[in-house]
């Protein structure tokens, strides 16, 4: 597991927390006769989206993870499946999307990928 922990911060809004899987396996094709595939990685491994309503100190906190603790999401760290409570080692495949909804409401699209 990783030295670091995901934030403490709100569970993902109903509704939108979606899950899926890395693609594993990879295609080419060969000069003479039918494509080839081959498995890329030995298990599938998960990829989540989800939606959080945040205070502008939530917010903050979650850009602040991101590009600090997790180096602009070079660094790997510990997340707990919002209903499962399954500890992933995961990382952040791209920057958390934020948008301003009114006085001190935010809303923040996280993506995570298990590793």
């Amino acid at each position: 597991m990783a030295d670091i922990d995901f934030p403490s911060l709100p569970s993902p809004v109903g509704g939108q927390f979606s899950e899926g899987f890395l693609e594993t396996k990879v295609q080419d094709q060969g000069e003479v006769g039918s494509p080839r595939q081959r498995n890329r990685f030995t298990r599938g491994l998960a990829r989540f989206s989800f939606q959080m309503l945040l205070t502008g100190a939530q917010r903050s906190a979650l850009a602040a993870f991101y590009d600090v603790t997790l180096v602009r999401g070079v660094n790997r760290f510990n997340w707990t499946h919002p209903t499962t409570a399954v500890v992933y080692e995961a990382i952040m495949p791209s920057r958390p999307s934020i948008k301003h909804m009114t006085a001190d409401l935010w809303t923040a699209d996280v993506e995570i990928e298990e590793v």
